[in-house]
């Protein structure tokens, strides 16, 4: 494998286990979680990315969360850009709200954000993301709900504190600290209507 493409799969791998984990154990498990859950991860670049890996420049990262049904193209529901600068050790993470409005690139309409996802899939999404924050993304990565257990489950469940008491699907949140399984964690992350603050709240 290209040393570039090894170093998108890493950066990926850790931008996605970035979501829920922490420090070296995540970077320990990065490389056999990618293996284990439903992660796309196109590695294909342009030679515009490939040039920028090479002289160590920043990479940007578009990484969605689809709720996709059974023979449904699903909604990116989650949308993440997270930018790396090798030269800074440094990333940033926008979370960008699902019901955002916006030019849907390529379908010639102004519909919500997570509708680019179901128009026209991860392409439709990446180029309307683009088109809205005027960067270049580099990759993407998308996961789905079985993909995001998976993906928790791997790394041996999580930690989250917990600032307000709610239910969901019969489970239990107290407030405080919790330890939360992969199907626990799903159900945490989807939590939106009991928050005071909404979708914001979520993110």
């Amino acid at each position: 494998m290209k040393k570039w493409k090894w170093i998108v799969l890493t950066l990926t791998g850790i931008c996605l286990l970035l979501l829920f984990g922490s420090g070296g154990y995540v970077y320990q498990k990065a490389s056999r979680t990618m293996q284990e859950v439903q992660v796309q991860v196109p590695v294909k670049a342009s030679i515009e990315t490939e040039k920028a890996v090479e002289q160590k420049k920043g990479l940007s990262f578009l990484l969605l969360g689809v709720d996709q049904r059974k023979n449904e193209t699903g909604r990116s529901d989650t949308i993440i850009v997270v930018t790396i600068d090798p030269k800074t050790n440094k990333s940033q993470m926008i979370s960008i709200p699902r019901d955002l409005k916006t030019e849907i690139i390529g379908n010639g309409s102004n519909d919500k954000i997570n509708h680019a996802y179901a128009f026209g899939g991860p392409q439709m999404a990446l180029d309307t993301v683009s088109h809205l924050l005027d960067i270049r993304l580099d990759y993407f990565a998308e996961i789905n709900l079985d993909g995001f257990t998976d993906l928790v489950n791997a790394v041996d469940g999580v930690t989250v504190e917990n600032d307000i008491n709610f239910s969901y699907y019969e489970m239990q949140f107290p407030k405080g600290e919790l330890s939360l399984n992969g199907k626990e964690a799903l159900a945490y992350a989807r939590m939106r209507y009991d928050d005071p603050r909404g979708d914001f709240g979520r993110q």
